[in-house]
């Protein structure tokens, strides 16, 4: 029985977490568990530019389902004879959230211009082509402007400083989740 290592890619919205992650599950044979699955209304605070202003704690993001189906994956894994070497949490937070640092064994973060996240999240609403997108893009910039940038740029530095390996390349997804897939292997020799 091998130990499951959780792998956290981490990084501001946009940034090709989900495809990185999607692409590096397949190239090694494991599970993920996606971090936007398990949030609800509660897991942000309600005063957004409030809790930028004190800080950005990441500690007050919450979400106990997700830490749940951590824990219960990982308790899984400890009894099975057929585990996967590799757990893989998309957790735009690294280590910075105490209720999931201790289960956390590595974390990616992949750190791209700001700009492009918000062209990448402005593409992926367009892309679903409902009277809907147009109006949720609207908002998304408003709450942009007035401090979803400041977040992402307080947050992604506050992984940065606590991180394993930091992703700056702008390749395609395939090549990062590779590149990443390679540097864990070595890792875990």
């Amino acid at each position: 029985m091998s130990k499951l290592t959780v792998v956290a890619i981490s990084g501001a919205s946009g940034c090709g977490k989900s495809a990185v992650i999607e692409h590096l599950a397949t190239l090694l044979d494991c599970d993920y568990l996606r971090f936007d699955d398990y949030i609800d209304a509660d897991s942000y605070p309600k005063q957004m530019r409030s809790w930028l202003d004190a800080g950005a704690d990441p500690a007050a993001i919450q979400s106990p389902r997700l830490e749940a189906a951590l824990l219960k994956t990982i308790a899984e894994a400890k009894h099975s004879s057929e585990a996967p070497k590799f757990l893989l949490l998309e957790e735009p937070f690294g280590r910075q959230r105490p209720q999931l640092s201790a289960l956390i064994d590595t974390v990616v973060l992949l750190q791209v211009p700001l700009a492009l996240c918000l062209s990448r999240v402005i593409q992926r609403n367009l892309a679903q082509d409902s009277a809907q997108s147009v109006l949720q893009i609207k908002h998304y910039l408003q709450r942009y402007d007035e401090y979803l940038h400041q977040a992402y740029q307080s947050t992604v530095a506050q992984v940065a400083g606590n991180c394993d390996l930091i992703v700056s390349d702008l390749q395609p997804s395939q090549r990062i989740a590779e590149d990443i897939a390679q540097w864990l292997q070595r890792q875990t020799l």
